[in-house]
This record gives structure tokens, sequence and C-alpha cells, in this order.
């Protein structure tokens, strides 16, 4: 199908640009895709090379409902299309802030509670280790071409939604039941991540505590806190060759949730 902007008629660029908002709120709102140190620019254009290639090779990604008559109309379909696109991206955003907050979890028990610093991404305060850890699931992702799972789910979302086919306003209701899974398993990615650390911090904040008192005389504050950091950033770096196991079941998770999300929203 040759790319003839010309010779489009109106349904042709109505569900071109509906596709496209499908896509760029994905861009916004999915990990890595979605990162603010990204140039607005590439966002831009990668969104609507992707666009514009899921758009030939779903044969002109034809439109299931009549091409909206007004402009309520339209604005209605592009709200579906947004929601469905921020659906996808933030219920893979959500595995990963897990990943962050396991960090900030082993933070408080080591003792970097109250030292944060600057997300680039997000512009907030964040922890050191959690920043850590959400920076080393980025790479992971990427190495295990978590991305292109992210795509695939983009582009069998236009044939298990087609264009123009979503309601926001109808669907909504049964979007709320998954998200809640959803921030459910952000809670026990949060423990699988953080229990190996918290485990070993608490057996030597215990081991310190039984220390105390059987020598009085010692300053435990003294003693522990270079101790739980010691302890608490070797057991870190000892468990990152664990982490990549647990990324990967992550990233399966992200893909069988975005697929539940669709087809719940396709029923």
């Amino acid at each position: 199908m040759g790319i003839d902007l010309a010779g489009w008629t109106l349904e042709q660029f109505t569900a071109f640009a509906l596709m496209a908002i499908r896509v760029s709120v994905l861009f916004l709102s999915a990990p890595v895709l979605g990162n603010a140190r990204v140039p607005s620019q590439i966002k831009v254009a990668l969104s609507l090379s992707i666009t514009l290639l899921l758009y030939l090779s779903l044969k002109g990604g034809q439109l299931t409902q009549p091409v909206p008559a007004n402009v309520f109309e339209l604005a209605s379909a592009a709200a579906g299309e947004a929601f469905v696109g921020l659906l996808l991206g933030y219920s893979a955003y959500l595995l990963f802030t897990g990943i962050q907050m396991a960090g900030q979890v082993i933070d408080i028990q080591v003792g970097f509670g109250l030292v944060n610093v600057i997300d680039p991404a997000g512009g907030q305060s964040v922890s050191i280790l959690g920043q850590f850890y959400y920076m080393v699931a980025m790479l992971f992702f990427l190495a295990i071409n978590g991305h292109h799972l992210l795509l695939k789910a983009l582009g069998d979302s236009f044939q298990m939604l087609p264009v123009g086919s979503v309601g926001w306003f109808t669907k909504a209701a049964t979007a709320g039941p998954l998200l809640s899974e959803f921030f459910t398993k952000l809670f026990i990615i949060a423990f699988q991540v953080a229990a190996p650390s918290v485990a070993v911090l608490f057996l030597t904040n215990l081991s310190m505590g039984l220390l105390s008192r059987t020598l009085p005389q010692m300053n435990v504050f003294i003693v522990g806190l270079p101790l739980n950091v010691t302890v608490g950033l070797m057991v870190t770096i000892l468990s990152l060759k664990y982490l990549g196991t647990v990324l990967g079941a992550i990233v399966g998770q992200m893909g069988s949730s975005a697929y539940k999300l669709l087809s719940a929203l396709a029923s």
C-alpha cells in the first residue's frame, strides 16, 4: 500500500489520527519510552513512524465505526484511543514502580532514608537505592527486549480494539478492578525484590541488639550505622545476579497484564 497522502480520504486521515493518539499516549506513559530525558522531537518522530507502520500493516486501519460526524463524536473517539494507550503504558509503568519502592524500603533499613536525589525522569525526590534499582530494571528491560513486548501488545491492541470502537466512559468500570490488581502486584514485586536485603538487615540489627545487652558500654549507634550500610550494600550487590530472574518474571507479568487488560476492554 503506497503512502499517497494526497489521495487519502477523510476516513483514512481520521483513522491515522486516532491511531497516532493511542501510540503517542503510550509513549508518554510507558517505561523507557516515556522517559522525560528522551527529547520530545524523538518521541514525536517515533510515535508517527510506528503509527504509520501500524497503519500500513493493518491495511489502512479502517474505522469500525462511521467517521465522526461532529467535533463531539471525534473528541469521544480520541478520548477512547487515549484511554487505551494510557492503560497499556501505565500498567507497565506500575510494575517498575514496585522495583523502585523496593529500593526505598531497603534505603530505610540501611539508613539512607533521609538521603534523596532528584530523579531526572520524573523530576521528583527519590531514594538512592530506589533510583539505582529503577535504573537497573530499565537496563534489564531493554536487554531482554521488554520494549518489543510492549510494542507487540500495542500492535495487537488495534486488532483486539479496532480504531474508533472504544468508549472510555463505558470501559472505565471494566478497567478499574484490573488496575487495582496491578496495584496489588506492585507491592508483591516490592516485597520480592527487597526481601533478601530486609531479612539480612533485620538479623544484623537483632545481632547488634543482643550485643548491646551483652556489652552495655558499647555505643550501638556508632557501630551499627556503618555496619548496616556495609551489610546493606553488600547484600544489594550480591542479589543483583538474581534480580535478572525476578525482572524476567516481571516483564512476563507485564505482557500478560497488558493482554488481560485488552481482553477485558474488548469483551
